[in-house]
C-alpha cells in the first residue's frame, strides 16, 4: 500500500499538516527545518517533538524526549504536493489506522 514513494516526492513536507481522515482536525503534524517535527492532538496532550529522517517509502520519527529510545519507523504515501497518508503512526495504542494528512501551509 506504501510503496513507490520516491524521497524527491516529498521535499516539500515542510509546513503544517493536519488530519482529515479518519479523525479531522485530531492530529497536527509540523515538519520545520533541520528535520523537526512537532505533533499536537486536539485532547490537549503536550506536544511531542522528534527529529525525522526521510528514508525510501518511510520517516524515521526519533523522539527529541528522553523516554522513547528506539525511532518510530511510519510509512508515508504522496499523493499530491498537499495530500499524504501515513501508516503506522500509534495513536491511542492503535498503529492500524492510516492518516490522510492535507497541508495548511
Amino acid at each position: 500500500m506504501f510503496q513507490n514513494c520516491e524521497k524527491q516526492q516529498i521535499e516539500t513536507i515542510e509546513g503544517r499538516w493536519v488530519e482529515t481522515q479518519p479523525v479531522a482536525n485530531r492530529i497536527e503534524f509540523l515538519f520545520q527545518a533541520e528535520n523537526q517535527l512537532v505533533q499536537k492532538t486536539n485532547d490537549n496532550e503536550a506536544r511531542r517533538t522528534f527529529t525525522y529522517e526521510i528514508l525510501e517509502d518511510s520517516i524515521s520519527l526519533s523522539s527529541n524526549e528522553a523516554d522513547l529510545a528506539r525511532p518510530i519507523v511510519v510509512f508515508f504515501k504522496v499523493i499530491n504536493d498537499s495530500e499524504l497518508q501515513i501508516g503506522n503512526f500509534t495513536i491511542q495504542g492503535n498503529n492500524d489506522e492510516i492518516l490522510h494528512m492535507r497541508k495548511l501551509e
